[in-house]
């Protein structure tokens, strides 16, 4: 689906030239969907002449995935005509930079952990009697690769929350230049750096309980969703209207679904563990003491260096991006050090 997507966007582009840019996305984008969609009608009628019988609790269980896909394809749309409501043309369009730019991470790398990680939660968890000592073994190790994701998380929300917001502005003027640093995109993408952690964190531990609820707890999941729109819809007027926060109040609402979302997985994980004899105490699975420190004192001395330095000029600039990606550096080697064990695991797991 992939590489079809990449032809077909390749030949639009050639076909019609720069000007029709935005239909070869487009026309790339159906055709991977087109490829999937026939992928899995193809298997499906593979496995449908091997059992004539139909599996009421698969099919229970994608229903109730789909209604969760439609509550977040609402949410992920609602804040695009929130902004086409409330926003300037120009402030538009930086706000969809900032998005296009603050997501790569996103596809790039959460994605394919979120999804290799339902993959193996899936085959690990299901299928065995909860008394059986292998299912408790793999219980067990499931917790480990869970908890080890979430420090992984953690470790990036350290690096991205305070190191890279001063850094945001000069780097997007340096790289797209001061037209766009005049309008909403360097406030968006500084916003985005408090985003990408609770994305990344919500899409690990959703995948875990979407790898082992029942169809009954997905459905309760769902109304509970529906209920969290709610609360990101009423968000959105506390920030862009009552605040004026305008786009940066549309990241800020998105967080705050995100993080009633992530309480909600947190929720479901703590019970399912805890049910079987395993901890899940925070101090397994929290960032050390000594890494937080480390972390927050190398913010402050990176927003030190931004307000000591012309960053807008390429001489300063440099300067306060090395400072930054060196303390980033040293921050990281201690997070690797002190969690090298869980690090090891992680890896291992994940190939």
């Amino acid at each position: 689906a992939v590489i079809f997507k990449a032809i077909v966007t390749v030949l639009v582009l050639m076909w019609a030239g720069d000007i029709a840019a935005l239909l070869a996305f487009g026309c790339g984008q159906l055709a991977y969907a087109s490829v999937l969609v026939a992928g899995y009608r193809w298997q499906s009628q593979v496995v449908a002449d091997r059992s004539k019988s139909r599996d009421e609790k698969t099919t229970m269980l994608a229903w109730a995935l789909s209604k969760q896909s439609l509550v977040k394809q609402f949410l992920t749309e609602g804040d695009k005509l929130i902004v086409s409501r409330v926003s300037p043309i120009e402030d538009q369009g930086g706000y969809a930079v900032a998005l296009n730019y603050g997501s790569l991470i996103a596809r790039i790398v959460f994605q394919p952990v979120e999804e290799s990680s339902r993959l193996y939660f899936s085959q690990a968890l299901n299928g065995r009697e909860q008394d059986d000592k292998s299912a408790k073994a793999d219980t067990a190790r499931a917790w480990q690769v869970l908890s080890s994701l979430i420090t992984a998380h953690l470790h990036l929300a350290l690096l991205l929350v305070t190191i890279a917001p001063p850094l945001v502005p000069p780097l997007l003027h340096h790289v797209l230049g001061a037209r766009w640093s005049a309008t909403s995109a360097p406030v968006v993408l500084q916003a985005y750096c408090y985003f990408i952690p609770a994305l990344g964190l919500n899409g690990s531990t959703e995948a875990f309980m979407q790898a082992v609820a029942s169809p009954d707890q997905l459905a309760r999941v769902s109304r509970l969703m529906t209920v969290f729109s709610a609360i990101y819809i009423a968000a959105c007027y506390v920030f862009v209207q009552t605040m004026g926060l305008k786009e940066r109040g549309l990241i800020y609402a998105n967080i705050v679904n995100m993080a009633l979302r992530i309480m909600l997985c947190s929720r479901f994980i703590k019970r399912y563990f805890e049910k079987r004899k395993i901890t899940t105490a925070s101090k397994i699975w929290r960032p050390g003491t000594i890494v937080i420190l480390a972390f927050a004192a190398s913010g402050a001395l990176t927003r030190y260096t931004v307000a000591k330095v012309d960053v807008y000029g390429l001489r300063g600039f440099l300067v306060a991006a090395s400072a930054g990606a060196l303390l980033a550096s040293a921050c990281l080697a201690l997070s690797a050090y002190c969690e090298r064990d869980r690090l090891k695991l992680l890896l291992t797991r994940q190939r």
